[in-house]
């Protein structure tokens, strides 16, 4: 389950709708989001980095938001 929660968050729908909102290249939004899997302990995590803090925020929320419909968080 996990590692399908990898390949949405990574696929090329979800980067380039995040990129598409940074006004950035889908390639390079793909250098600053990070999804990673833990199989030993279940744990999906994900990194972001930007020009400064505020803008790795701001992806992170954009990938949060990008993900809430799969998983139904709202």
């Amino acid at each position: 389950m996990l590692s399908a929660y990898s390949s949405l968050l990574t696929s090329h729908e979800t980067i380039g709708a995040i990129a598409e909102q940074f006004g950035m290249e889908e390639r390079y939004m793909r250098e600053l989001i990070t999804v990673s899997v833990d199989s030993g302990t279940r744990l999906l995590t994900i990194s972001t980095e930007g020009k400064d803090a505020q803008q790795a925020n701001d992806i992170m929320d954009a990938t949060a938001e990008a993900f809430c419909p799969v998983i139904r968080c709202h």
